[in-house]
């Protein structure tokens, strides 16, 4: 949360909405909270509470919220289906490319959005880091008593997709995701697959990287 704060921060915002689609999550509530941090002292984040299982209501409480202060430049969504609604209150008001709009997680809507310049960023969570990393640490601290950052938090983001890296991200994350290495949920939608596994990737290297997978790669 707080990265995106700061990336907010960055283009000017001032005033913000982050939308919390499910009030009393701690995680949701830690994300506003570090967006609010991100924004800085001088700037405002007012948390707007909404039904994650009410898609319309959720738009209305946002455009009423939009409406109730003018002042209102960027809107924080903390996944796609408060962003989504987010996307909608933003056109109905007709403030498109007036009020900033960004999420947490990525979806093919998402995405579009980014393309389209209507989204401003994403940011991945990467969700496969998140749950192979623990298990990698865990194993080499039983093993071999190693453990690596000496107990300090070890980051996996935030990857932020903007307008400057979409294009490699849907065809980098659709290709992990054929490949059980991201969440699958992401490619639904999308009508373009791969049908050869072998990518070549921009890698650290500093070049071209080629990746091969074949079945029981570790």
């Amino acid at each position: 949360g707080k990265g995106a704060g700061e990336k907010m921060a960055a283009a000017g915002v001032k005033n913000a909405i982050c939308i919390n689609q499910e009030v009393g999550n701690l995680a949701l509530e830690a994300r506003c909270a570090g967006f609010a941090e991100g924004l800085g002292a001088d700037a405002k984040s007012t948390v707007v509470a909404v039904d994650l299982n009410d898609q319309t209501g959720a738009q209305n409480a946002i455009v009423a919220a939009l409406q109730a202060d003018t002042t209102i430049d960027a809107v924080m969504a903390l996944g796609p289906t408060g962003a989504a609604p987010a996307l909608k209150a933003v056109e109905q008001l007709g403030l498109t490319g007036k009020v900033h709009i960004a999420t947490f997680d990525l979806s093919p809507d998402m995405l579009a959005g980014i393309k389209a310049g209507t989204v401003d960023f994403a940011i991945d969570q990467q969700q496969f880091l998140q749950g192979y990393l623990p298990v990698q640490i865990l194993t080499y601290y039983d093993l071999y008593g190693l453990l690596p950052g000496g107990g300090a938090p070890i980051y996996t983001g935030p990857g932020f997709v903007t307008a400057d890296n979409v294009e490699g991200t849907v065809a980098v994350v659709h290709h992990l995701a054929s490949l059980g290495h991201r969440a699958i949920g992401f490619i639904r939608g999308l009508d373009r697959h791969f049908e050869d596994l072998d990518r070549v990737i921009r890698g650290p290297c500093g070049g071209f990287c080629r990746i091969r997978h074949t079945a029981g790669d570790g």
